[in-house]
């Protein structure tokens, strides 16, 4: 077994590692510059623990799992910072649904969707990774992915059969 050391330079591991999570973190974080600054952790974390990486062939699944729980951290610290925000400022602006993009109207759907689900539905829908790959990223079951995946996509479902009612009515 050959060690990851070996097979990638510094620069190597790091591009890699960045690429990597910088995908993960987009689908979950939904913010480009929270996305690269989770990615330049990953490296930075990829590069300090690189004689630990033991099988170069699972790096990307240990890639994703790293990036994965980052960017669980930053979605949980910014729903805690937007609530307490949020109880300071008690008064709350409506939002036009004439003036939200696809994309915002996407995400706020997303929002609403329990963290580790969101995470499996934006690794399977957006960068179609397979379960085993997901499971390794969430430090899951391959039966666990799917039940997040079955109570995601349901969570969806309510969610959009919600809006279309508020909009006819």
């Amino acid at each position: 077994m050959m060690h990851p050391q070996r097979d990638l330079s510094d620069d190597a591991l790091a591009e890699r590692a960045w690429h990597v999570a910088h995908r993960a973190a987009l689908g979950i974080v939904g913010s480009a510059d929270a996305a690269q600054d989770i990615a330049q952790e990953v490296a930075i974390e990829a590069l300090r623990r690189r004689r630990a990486i033991r099988n170069p062939e699972q790096l990307d699944g240990w890639l994703y799992r790293v990036a994965t729980r980052m960017s669980l951290r930053y979605v949980t610290r910014e729903r805690r910072r937007r609530e307490r925000e949020t109880q300071r400022h008690a008064e709350a602006r409506p939002v036009s649904a004439d003036t939200e993009s696809d994309l915002a109207n996407t995400l706020t759907l997303l929002a609403g969707v329990p963290e580790r689900q969101r995470a499996a539905l934006t690794l399977r829908y957006v960068f179609d990774i397979p379960d085993a790959a997901i499971a390794v990223a969430l430090d899951c079951s391959e039966s666990t992915v799917r039940s997040l995946l079955l109570r995601g996509r349901a969570t969806l479902r309510e969610r959009l059969a919600a809006q279309a009612h508020s909009q006819v009515t």
